[in-house]
């Protein structure tokens, strides 16, 4: 359920995906950890905003900051869906500096293109923040690199190109 309603949010989906995630959430409420209910507060934080009813999400943010450990990428993207930039980049700064939360902030910034399971998304991506942080890209770089694109797999690249259309 949670996937569906992630998938559906992640596809621009928005009217779909905030209805999938109400079933996701009953699910959750009985089954699910803390970092299901965060892909769910994402998606609905996301989705609310794209669907102009920015209002309806502050549940959803509260829920994101306040449980952000358990998911920093997913709390970061759904703060950037909402504009809060400089918190989403915060927030990443922190947990790249903190060892109990390093590996979730590092995965963030991983291309959708080397995920064999999830789809892409077109949700705000960690990445996009690098530009204009000079600081959380000096700390992102003390943890990884970027692959050239070299090495990434050939049906990754198919992948992004369907997913992107054809070049300008």
């Amino acid at each position: 359920m949670i996937n569906r309603a992630s998938r559906l949010t992640g596809q621009g989906r928005w009217k779909e995906g905030l209805e999938a995630t109400v079933l996701a959430r009953a699910v959750a409420e009985q089954h699910g950890s803390t970092y299901a209910k965060t892909i769910i507060a994402r998606d609905r934080a996301c989705a609310l905003e794209r669907l102009g009813r920015a209002d309806e999400a502050a549940g959803e943010l509260a829920f994101l900051r306040e449980n952000w450990k358990d998911g920093v990428a997913l709390a970061a993207r759904g703060l950037m869906c909402h504009g809060l930039r400089d918190e989403a980049a915060d927030l990443l700064l922190e947990g790249l500096r903190d060892e109990t939360v390093e590996d979730s902030a590092i995965s963030a910034f991983l291309t959708d293109a080397l995920d064999l399971f999830y789809t892409a998304s077109i949700l705000p991506d960690a990445n996009d923040l690098l530009a204009d942080y000079p600081e959380l890209a000096a700390e992102l770089g003390k943890h990884m690199r970027a692959m050239p694109e070299a090495y990434i797999p050939q049906a990754a690249l198919r992948r992004v190109a369907l997913r992107e259309g054809p070049k300008q």
